[in-house]
């Protein structure tokens, strides 16, 4: 492969969500050219969530005392954005099947422009969340071309990578 994409992130990270409800966590998305050209292109950083899955979805629990129409915290829940849940909630009940949902913070879009062979470019990336639990963080990719070239583009999907946070 001509280019290459590594990510440094924490891999452990602790944040207390009753204090505050966002965890913003800083990345560095490495970009490589291992070609003999120059290239250029652009980082997308994409939405995570563009339709939320069926199983982020808060579902009443068959064992549920609350009475229809009670409040959330009445119900055991905590408030949130859509697809979040408390880590109490996620774990204690398992509903939430697989990683949680993301968002990523800031700057969507990187252009860099005549990245030379053997070069590497380096791009900050912060990753908001919004409760305790596994993330998988896969929703970036590369669009780049060779910059001798306007006709050829090519995209390269961003590498999955592993957020634990723990409040």
């Amino acid at each position: 492969k001509p280019i290459h994409m590594a990510v440094a992130s924490p891999q452990q990270i602790v944040h207390n969500f009753q204090q505050e409800s966002i965890c913003i966590i800083p990345c560095k998305i490495s970009i490589f050219n291992a070609s003999q050209e120059s290239v250029s292109g652009t980082l997308l950083l994409d939405s995570a969530v563009k339709e939320i899955k069926a199983s982020w979805r808060r579902t009443p629990l068959a064992s549920s005392s609350a009475p229809a129409g009670a409040n959330a915290s009445a119900a055991g829940r905590v408030p949130g954005p859509p697809g979040a849940a408390t880590q109490q909630h996620a774990l204690e009940e398992n509903e939430l099947s697989g990683c949680l949902p993301y968002s990523w913070c800031g700057k969507l879009a990187h252009k860099f422009k005549d990245l030379s062979p053997y070069e590497t470019k380096e791009v900050e990336a912060t990753v908001c969340v919004f409760a305790a639990g596994c993330y998988e963080i896969d929703a970036f990719r590369l669009q780049w071309s060779f910059s001798n070239t306007n006709f050829s583009q090519y995209e390269l999907p961003g590498s999955r990578f592993c957020l634990n946070v723990s409040g």
